[in-house]
């Protein structure tokens, strides 16, 4: 098979590798972020949301990873990337006003990936694309000063993830049983 969804599949496989570095780029800026700001425990706590979600999102990801045998990665570039853009930033304003000049390219672009996917692949591109929604979201509702709800997507969909992994690990025991 060299085409998914009228795409080309190297170029798939690309855009997967891509979207999978994106998150270690994502627990960088993060990261990085949450070290700049300090003691301010409120924003840490948001910061640290952001981290765990990009995480599970390249958790998500592995088995496409896996799959397609992409790799190797150079993990250690990708962070660095992370945290230049958190240095850019410089302030929270500043970080909320990059995610919302750049996250929207990226909800397209992961929108368009999951629209070629093949079926077997779907469950995991909808996740990428739902978490890069969350985190659209999330920067909105900081901007328009309703930081008290701006991880209510982030969280819910953490909760799906966490519940999924459940499901999976107890049809994983029982298989042995």
């Amino acid at each position: 098979m060299n085409r998914i969804a009228g795409g080309d599949l190297a170029e798939y496989r690309r855009r997967i590798a891509e979207a999978y570095l994106g998150e270690f780029q994502g627990v960088a800026l993060f990261t990085e972020f949450g070290v700049q700001l300090g003691s301010d425990a409120d924003k840490r706590a948001k910061l640290a949301a952001l981290v765990n979600l990009e995480r599970c999102t390249a958790e998500e990801l592995w088995p496409l990873i896996a799959r397609y045998g992409l790799g190797p990665f150079d993990y250690a570039a990708a962070e660095t990337v992370g945290r230049h853009w958190a240095l850019r930033a410089e302030t929270w304003d500043g970080m909320i006003g990059m995610l919302l000049r750049d996250l929207p390219p990226y909800v397209a672009a992961y929108d368009a990936l999951l629209d070629s996917a093949p079926g077997a692949d779907r469950p995991m591109l909808g996740y990428l694309a739902a978490h890069e929604r969350a985190l659209l979201r999330f920067a909105q509702l900081e901007a328009q000063g309703r930081g008290a709800d701006s991880l209510i997507d982030v969280q819910r969909l953490l909760e799906v993830q966490r519940r999924l992994r459940h499901v999976i690990r107890e049809s994983a025991e029982s298989d042995f049983e």
